[in-house]
Parts: C-alpha cells; sequence; structure tokens
C-alpha cells in the first residue's frame, strides 16, 4: 500500500508491504523522496515521542542518488512496532527543505492506517473431519510381508536416533551463539538510556529463538502462554527462569502503566546467564 504527496519540486511516497499485523510485528515502512537537485533535505529524528504510539526500533535515510539531470531521490526506511491492538495512524513524518538560495520550508508526509491484530484472533478453531475407515487388517499376508515391515521399522528407528545424536551434537554451538547475543544485548546500553520495551523485546525474542532452535519446535511464533504449556521440565534443570523472564518481558512490552524494575531485570539476565552456562556444561559433559 502506497501513500502519495506531491509538492512542486519535491514528491514523497510512504509505503509498507500491508495493512494488517499482528500485537509486537516489526512494521516497515519506506519513504521515497523525490527533489531537485537544488533542494537540500532533512529529516526530523524519528522517535517514539513524535510517532506515539509507534515504538522505534530503527531507522536510516539513504544518502541522495541520481535519476535524472535535474532529479535526486532519497529513502527514509523506517522499522516500528506497536504493543497494542485496534487501528492506528502513523503520525505524518517531517522534513525541512532548503533551497539553493537559502529559503527554508517544511513538509510532511501524509498519515498512514494501520490495523494491529491480536494473536488471539488468528487462532480460531478449525472445523474437525471425519476420521476416515479403519482398514482391516489381512492375516493371511505372507512372510514376506512381515519381514519388510520389521525391516521398516528397524530402518526408523536407526534414522531418528541418527537424528538425534546429530541434534545433540548441535546444541553446544546453540548455547554458545545465545550466550554471544546475550552478551551484545547487555552491551547496547538499552536500559541507561530508557529503551525497556526494545530491551524486553529482544530479550523475549532471544529466549524464543533458542528454544526453537534448541529443541526443534515453532516456539518463537507461540505465545508465554502457549510456551509454558509446551515445554517440558525434563528438558531443563531450571525451566521456570524461562518463563519467569518471557512473563516479567510481557507486562513491560503490553502494559504501559507497569512499574519496571532495574535491580530484578539485573537479577533476572544474572540468572539467566547462569541457566546458559550450565546447559552449556551439560552438553560437554554428554560429549
Amino acid at each position: 500500500m502506497v501513500f502519495h504527496f506531491s509538492f512542486p519540486e519535491i514528491t514523497l511516497s510512504l509505503s509498507t508491504k500491508k495493512v494488517n499485523y499482528l500485537i509486537g510485528d516489526q512494521i516497515n515502512f519506506d519513504l521515497a523522496i523525490i527533489h531537485s537537485k537544488d533542494l537540500k533535505i532533512s529529516i526530523e529524528t524519528p522517535s517514539d515521542y513524535n510517532l506515539k504510539p509507534f515504538t522505534v526500533l530503527s531507522y536510516k535515510l539513504t544518502s541522495p542518488t541520481a535519476l535524472d539531470k535535474s532529479l535526486m531521490q532519497q529513502h527514509l526506511n523506517l522499522s516500528l512496532s506497536l504493543y497494542t491492538t485496534g487501528r492506528f495512524m502513523l503520525p505524518p513524518i517531517k522534513l525541512d527543505v532548503q533551497t539553493k538560495e537559502g529559503k527554508k520550508m517544511s513538509l510532511s508526509s501524509l498519515p498512514y492506517p494501520i490495523v494491529i491484530k491480536s494473536i488471539l484472533e488468528t487462532n480460531k478453531t478449525e472445523t474437525p473431519y471425519d476420521i476416515k475407515e479403519i482398514i482391516t487388517t489381512n492375516y493371511t499376508a505372507t512372510l514376506f510381508f512381515y519381514a519388510f515391515i520389521t525391516a521398516l521399522i528397524l530402518f526408523t528407528v536407526f534414522f531418528l536416533v541418527k537424528r538425534f545424536l546429530k541434534q545433540r551434537k548441535r546444541q553446544l554451538p546453540i548455547i554458545q551463539k545465545t550466550l554471544r547475543l546475550l552478551d551484545h544485548l547487555e552491551k547496547g546500553n538499552y536500559l541507561v538510556n530508557g529503551n525497556q520495551r526494545l530491551f524486553f523485546y529482544k530479550l523475549s525474542a532471544l529466549i524464543k529463538n533458542f528454544l526453537e532452535a534448541y529443541l526443534k519446535k515453532p516456539f518463537a511464533s507461540m505465545t508465554t502462554t502457549e510456551i509454558e504449556k509446551q515445554i517440558s521440565i525434563e528438558e531443563f534443570e531450571n525451566t521456570q527462569i524461562l518463563i519467569d523472564i518471557l512473563k516479567y518481558s510481557d507486562k513491560v512490552k503490553f502494559l504501559p502503566n507497569h512499574a519496571y524494575d532495574y535491580e530484578k531485570t539485573l537479577l533476572f539476565m544474572r540468572d539467566l546467564r547462569q541457566f546458559f552456562q550450565t546447559e552449556e556444561e551439560k552438553s560437554k559433559k554428554k560429549k
């Protein structure tokens, strides 16, 4: 979907791939700016304040490139997210324009409609199908048939055991990769700079991606409640720390008035690092 706006010597086109998103999804916008070579364009820095109620994840203004002898083109790549449901309008993005004579003026893009839906709205129960008629066994089957079935079972067991062992061998790199991502997240200074919601957005994604890679189940697309029901306590020594962090992350991300506790967050990070280090030691002993 594209919103187009024209002004003498400058054209703005704001677009995104779709209008409907789920809560917490990353929404990527592209603001294309086509203008005369004689104009200098600057953009007000996107922030959570001037783009309320959206949360700014990242943005980048590209350098001007020539379209022809008289026109230049720039792009503002903007990644946002929303943590509540409903219909919203992306506020206009302000541009400051200066001519070669030094004259200044301001322009804004048009508001852009976005619909945020709950994850629960997509989990509708499907209509059950009738069970197929039971196939009766032919008790006069030959010995060759039973030998074939036995060989097939043995081959399947061998294949599953081999696959299981390969998965176990891959677990150590997964834990090491997750620990490096955890180090990178802590060095991002999100908490010191007041970006608590973005910090917990990235932290919960880190845990879900780890579970999906480690246990080979689609945890990245599950809610915290679904993960709590799916994950087995036998998988790890301390599964509860993962659930506690995911629940606390949901409160910070989705409840604007939730009281954020810095000290509690530091304890969570310490326990999470200890969890990964314990699992790493267990993996080394199993090799």
